[in-house]
């Protein structure tokens, strides 16, 4: 019985106390977070993708969506930043993704 139940604690004390905390199912958490100019151009030159559809405002607006867009991978680092702050949490790294951009 004891066993049961410091699994249990094991599992739900996370990195702090040095285990895992596993996720559950149906268990949520997010991330808003609007992004600017600055943010794509700082992203551009940490990247090297200089893309003007992300960082030039008149030739985007002559584009398809009408106006600068948001590097899809800038946005998508958004889950790493809901697990390793708020699920899980601290300790965690993102080691897999697979995205459809």
């Amino acid at each position: 019985m004891k066993q049961g139940k410091e699994k249990e604690k094991a599992e739900t004390a996370g990195v702090e106390a040095g285990t895992v905390r596993y996720l559950r199912i149906g268990e949520r958490a997010s991330a808003v977070k609007t992004f600017y100019k600055e943010d794509a151009d700082k992203f551009a030159l940490l990247t090297g993708d200089n893309n003007r559809l992300h960082t030039d405002q008149e030739f985007s607006e002559r584009q398809w969506f009408g106006r600068p867009v948001v590097h899809g991978v800038l946005t998508a680092s958004l889950l790493s930043t809901v697990m390793g702050t708020k699920m899980p949490g601290n300790g965690t790294i993102l080691m897999s993704e697979n995205l459809g951009l």
